[in-house]
């Protein structure tokens, strides 16, 4: 600790004493030697929990603005709106949501697709080659998803696929 005279023990007193941000520094200083675990007054300890409550408040307030924000961004989002509404009541897991969406976009040809057209074809990609809701197996040329896409199932990068697909190996 600095050695001080005593007109610079004074000044402390004085500047502690009468102006706000001296008194705030005293308390903010009694509640750091609280926290280490060194003995202070009551004050500091009432000092240092009203810290820790206002740091949860301040954490909670900002957990709830980027769940919002979250929130907004997923309802803002067509692909996922449809993947929902495919599957209504269950959770969403965005590792495998996200897996699927790569390799939907990695298919040739969709980029020349215009934003409505692409929609669809997530829509009917999602109920045909992620859920099976049409009775044929995912590679047969009756799948409807093959007819949407115009494309042959030969074509199609199954490997990545199955590493998305939910199913055990």
């Amino acid at each position: 600790m600095a050695r001080r005279g005593f007109f610079g023990n004074l000044f402390k007193t004085i500047r502690e004493t009468f102006t706000p941000s001296g008194r705030q520094e005293k308390l903010d200083r009694e509640a750091r030697r609280f926290a280490r675990g060194q003995q202070t007054s009551a004050r500091a300890a009432e000092r240092y929990a009203q810290q820790r409550r206002d740091a949860e408040v301040t954490r909670r307030a900002g957990e709830r603005r980027r769940a919002a924000q979250r929130r907004r961004e997923r309802e803002a989002d067509p692909y996922e709106r449809i993947w929902r509404e495919n599957q209504p009541g269950r959770r969403l897991r965005r590792r495998q949501f996200e897996g699927q969406r790569r390799v939907f976009r990695n298919i040739r040809g969709l980029e020349r697709e215009s934003d409505e057209d692409l929609e669809a074809l997530w829509e009917s990609y999602v109920e045909n080659m992620v859920y099976g809701r049409h009775g044929y197996r995912f590679n047969d040329i009756r799948n409807p998803f093959w007819e949407d896409a115009n494309m042959d199932p030969r074509d199609f990068d199954w490997a990545a696929w199955r590493r998305w697909r939910d199913t055990p190996r």
